[in-house]
C-alpha cells in the first residue's frame, strides 16, 4: 500500500506536466542586456545623433516579406555627437514586434539615436539607448552639446555673413549723405 500512495503523486506530476507541455507560453526572442552607461554607448555606437523622423518604411507584404527584413527610418538630424556629419541620415531597424526587438520610430516624433554600421548601413534596436528625445535627459546631459548638421552650420553662416551685409548695405547710404554734407559745407 505504501508504494501505491508513492506512486500516486509521481503519476500526477508527470501527467500535470505532459499537460502543460502541450501548451507552451508564448517565447519572445528580444532579450536585451541592460544597455551601458551614456558615455559609454557613444564609445561603442559608429553614429549617435538627434533628429526628427521623417519617413519610416516598412516593407510592403506583397514582396514576400517577412519579419527578418530591415525596416528604415530616415531622419531630418539636429545635432551630431558622433558619425556622419549630414543633415539627412537613414537608420534599419528590426522588425519593431516584441520578437525582433526592432524600434518603432513614428513620423515626426525627435529621438536621439545611437546606431552601429552594418553591412546594410546604420542599425539601432530597442537594446540600445535609442529614445525618444523628450524623455532622453539623462542621456543628453551626459552627452554634451552636439554638433549641428552642415545644413544649419551654413544657416549660421549665411545669418552671420547676411547680417553683416545688411549693416554695410544700410550704412553705406548713410555714409554717402554724410559725406556729400560735408563737402557743401566745404563749399560754403
Amino acid at each position: 500500500m505504501r508504494e501505491r500512495s508513492f506512486l500516486v503523486p509521481i503519476l500526477l506530476l508527470l501527467y500535470g506536466g505532459w499537460i502543460f507541455g502541450l501548451h507552451p507560453g508564448q517565447a519572445h526572442a528580444c532579450s536585451c542586456l541592460q544597455p551601458p552607461p551614456p558615455d559609454e554607448a557613444l564609445r561603442q555606437a559608429d553614429a549617435v545623433f538627434a533628429g526628427e523622423v521623417t519617413d519610416f518604411r516598412i516593407p510592403a507584404p506583397g514582396n514576400r516579406a517577412t519579419r527578418f527584413d530591415r525596416y528604415e527610418a530616415t531622419f531630418r538630424v539636429t545635432a551630431v555627437w558622433k558619425g556622419p556629419d549630414s543633415d539627412r541620415i537613414k537608420v534599419l531597424t528590426a522588425d519593431p514586434s516584441q520578437e525582433m526587438c526592432g524600434y518603432r520610430f513614428e513620423p515626426g516624433i525627435r529621438y536621439l539615436v545611437y546606431a552601429i554600421e552594418m553591412p546594410e548601413g546604420l542599425g539601432t534596436s530597442t537594446c540600445s539607448r535609442t529614445a525618444v528625445l523628450d524623455a532622453a535627459g539623462y542621456d543628453l546631459a551626459a552627452l554634451g552639446e552636439g554638433t549641428p548638421p552642415p545644413s544649419a552650420r551654413r544657416n549660421v553662416w549665411l545669418m552671420r555673413d547676411g547680417i553683416v551685409f545688411v549693416v554695410l548695405a544700410a550704412s553705406l547710404p548713410v555714409w554717402l549723405l554724410l559725406r556729400q554734407s560735408r563737402r557743401k559745407q566745404e563749399e560754403r
